[in-house]
């Protein structure tokens, strides 16, 4: 739950800094997390997103031609793929993506 609610706090400072609303530094105090943090959890994000760029791409040519295919049906489709480039992503996670 505690993870869940730190990025939520994320995703609302995100949008306050680029609406350029208030500063970085009140916003973190606000919602109990350090500038550290922040920085940190984005460049999570940030690491995450690129490594699924490859699963994104592949599901976005699939649903080219089969738009209306399932999320389970897709997965299994794709994941000989998947683990041709060593990536590791289980079904549950595909379908959060």
């Amino acid at each position: 739950m505690e993870r869940v609610c730190e990025k939520v706090h994320i995703r609302a400072i995100t949008r306050a800094k680029e609406n350029q609303q208030v500063k970085l530094t009140p916003l973190c105090r606000a919602y109990g997390i350090t500038r550290q943090g922040y920085y940190q959890a984005m460049r999570r994000i940030d690491s995450r997103n690129k490594a699924l760029k490859p699963v994104k791409e592949l599901v976005m040519y699939w649903r080219q031609f089969m738009p209306r295919i399932g999320g389970k049906k897709l997965y299994l489709m794709i994941k000989p793929e998947l683990q041709e480039r060593d990536i590791k992503l289980g079904r549950d996670c595909f379908l959060t993506i």
